[in-house]
């Protein structure tokens, strides 16, 4: 059966053709209003817009580092692979962001012809051309790799480079996308509903276009590219541990089913199996995604929950038929299911803090003012980091009891292998706030506006829940990640006694500590700017704030401004996470590192949790006292509430979601350059 993995692109191509056919099928649906028509048009414009900066930016870095990879690897295979993980990740969020800026009209339209199912099945359908477009890339390229490099576990080290590749996109759409978007939700906040008393969403806001433009490249593309990361670098964690597994008597003795296997052919077995398991993955999303209409009557919460349950349990059922057949250890089995439940029982974690009482609990505290918000807020945030954290431990030492080391990455892959399915049900959120937005902008019925705005409100729920999934899972890799760099590097055992583990311990917490600085600082930076423009453009154009007929805004301003100003505060953390551990390697050694390694992972994890939990607790509490509970919109309470949600959206959109990319980049690099670390470091 593991011959199968050699042709596993074969799938990820039916993948991305199915997520055209889709695309097809979603554009020919009417797209609304002329008003409707025009927004889609301008959003779709700002988002083209934007891409065209970021992959102009992108080419040149790509290619200036594939260069300096081969010159310092003194090889081009893992060149090569950087290149093909970063092409795969541009294609299928590409293909995806298109579908998303068209899928908003189409759920308007719908949800104002023929009610709500309708309306939810484009939306869902929407998110999955980005579920099936991410995931399908994802397995191309990987199992094009593994065809040419697979069969050898010498040559997998040139499979390496395709998770480092995965990662730089992924951080350059968190980063340029979520600065985008959290200046743009700023302004519109700021200047449109507090200080002028225009709705976020009002058409005379100068920022509305922008806020929508933002939500695709932040809140969609921004997850996908992060989870494609995730997905990528759990599967070649795993490729690496197997190509490099130690086969001793103590090996065969704890896995009795191999006893018979010469040790070359073990490795060849376990570096097969990620594949099969994430092609079995991509089946079961198959079933997921298309049995959205058998559930589509039921509520559009429910729905979109049955579709992943679905997808999860097939995949079990695959998987065990998998394993089975190709006589691996049982171990692989329960660590492939933890790292499956584990994701399950975050998503449930998150929920309860992002829509349960706990939100209720914070809204009470807005009688008193904006300060006791945020301090409620902040602590909520970090309460919810701990039961996370405990889970993705468990996870990690289920598949080690049961599966050795190799269980670790194996444990990440199974949380990621139902990948398309579980983009999908993420994307659904800004797709449906995005069609809530053209309702309001486009004056559509009382009773329309009640259907986008009821998938909007669960949809504010999913989005929360897939940044705290991406979390967990990159936690989770990166994990998997370390574990591989250690195997590969050779280090059995890493003496944290040594002052220079400890020293490595401490310079890799810096690191995400610092970034986040950062990444709030040119939020704020950005934000401050479409402030300026968006208060230029209500002084200057005539009629326009008080709503006169023929003053329009000029949105394509604040576009530019934003993409502009946002793409270029993303370099200085990118270098400082990826100079970071190269410096450490090579001046103070492979032990320091890994101290590095471990430091930057947990802080980064903590920060993660800590800033996407509490913003999101802050924006839904604003949700929240808008749907009439303790005052209602427009009362003190409310404002309070705003005050909390903008201190929350650098947290949530930009900086949190970031440390994301940053946990998965210090160790790829590492496990990039490991071959060539000196055992100890040039100024030791």
């Amino acid at each position: 059966m593991q011959g199968l993995a050699r042709f596993s692109y074969y799938l990820g191509i039916l993948s991305f053709i199915a997520a055209w056919s889709i695309y097809i099928y979603i554009k020919k649906e009417p797209n609304g209003t002329s008003a409707i028509q025009e927004h889609e048009e301008m959003v779709h414009k700002g988002v083209i817009s934007f891409l065209k900066r970021e992959y102009f930016i992108l080419v040149l870095f790509l290619f200036l580092l594939s260069i300096l990879l081969g010159l310092s690897l003194n090889e081009w295979g893992t060149s090569i692979s950087f290149l093909a993980g970063a092409l795969c990740s541009i294609i299928g969020g590409f293909c995806g962001i298109i579908a998303a800026t068209r899928g908003g009209s189409r759920a308007a339209e719908a949800a104002k012809r023929s009610g709500e199912p309708k309306a939810l099945i484009l939306t869902y359908l929407s998110g999955s051309v980005m579920g099936l477009a991410i995931s399908g890339m994802g397995l191309l390229g990987m199992g094009l790799l593994f065809r040419y490099h697979g069969g050898d576990p010498d040559r997998a080290g040139y499979i390496y480079g395709f998770a480092m590749g995965a990662s730089f996109i992924a951080i350059f759409y968190r980063l340029g996308g979520g600065i985008y978007n959290n200046a743009a939700v700023f302004a519109a906040d700021l200047v449109g509903r507090m200080e002028t008393g225009i709705p976020e969403k009002g058409p005379r806001n100068p920022a509305v276009i922008a806020v929508g433009v933002g939500n695709n490249v932040g809140n969609i593309a921004g997850m996908a590219a992060d989870l494609f990361d995730s997905f990528a670098g759990a599967v070649i964690a795993t490729i690496a541990i197997g190509a490099t597994l130690s086969i001793t008597p103590e090996f065969y003795a704890k896995f009795p089913l191999v006893k018979d296997i010469e040790p070359a052919n073990i490795r060849l077995m376990y570096m097969a199996m990620p594949i099969l398991v994430i092609m079995a993955g991509m089946l079961s999303s198959f079933i997921g995604i298309f049995s959205v209409r058998i559930f589509q009557h039921r509520n559009p919460a429910r729905v979109l929950r049955h579709t992943i349950l679905l997808a999860d349990g097939l995949f079990i059922i695959i998987v065990a038929i998998i394993i089975y057949n190709m006589g691996m250890p049982w171990g692989s089995f329960w660590a492939i299911l933890s790292g499956l439940l584990c994701g399950i029982a975050i998503s449930i974690l998150t929920g309860y803090y992002a829509s349960g009482p706990v939100i209720r609990r914070i809204a009470g505290q807005s009688k008193i003012g904006p300060a006791t918000v945020i301090i409620s807020g902040l602590a909520a945030g970090m309460l919810s980091a701990c039961l996370p954290i405990l889970l993705l431990c468990a996870a990690a030492f289920v598949g080690y009891q049961t599966a050795g080391v190799y269980g670790i990455p194996l444990a990440a892959v199974g949380m990621l292998s139902t990948a398309g399915a579980i983009i999908t049900v993420y994307s659904c959120g800004p797709i449906a706030d995005n069609a809530g937005g053209m309702s309001e902008i486009s004056g559509l019925d009382l009773e329309t506006r009640k259907i986008t705005a009821n998938l909007g409100a669960i949809g504010h729920t999913t989005t929360a829940i897939g940044k705290s999934f991406a979390t967990g899972s990159a936690a989770l890799t990166a994990f998997a990640l370390f574990t591989a760099f250690t195997q590969v590097a050779g280090l059995e055992v890493i003496n944290i006694k040594k002052p220079l583990v400890l020293v490595g311990l401490f310079v890799g917490s810096l690191v995400p500590i610092i970034c986040s600085s950062l990444t709030i600082t040119s939020a704020d930076k950005v934000a401050s700017i479409i402030v300026e423009e968006v208060r230029r453009q209500f002084r200057e154009i005539p009629g326009l704030l008080e709503g006169k007929d023929g003053a329009k805004p000029d949105p394509r301003k604040c576009v530019s401004i934003s993409a502009t100003s946002a793409l270029g505060k993303t370099f200085l953390p990118i270098l400082i996470a990826v100079l970071t551990p190269v410096v450490t390697a090579f001046l103070l050694g492979s032990e320091t590192l890994c101290g590095m390694i471990l430091g930057s992972t947990v802080m980064g994890l903590f920060l993660a949790l800590l800033m996407v939990n509490g913003g999101t607790a802050w924006d839904n509490i604003k949700n929240y006292i808008e749907k009439g509970h303790v005052g209602g919109k427009g009362s003190i309470n409310h404002n309070a509430a705003i005050v909390g949600d903008t201190v929350g959206v650098p947290f949530k959109d930009s900086s949190g979601p970031a440390m994301n990319i940053i946990m998965k980049l210090i160790p790829v690099v590492s496990l990039i350059i490991a071959p060539i670390i000196p055992a100890v470091g040039y100024i030791i």
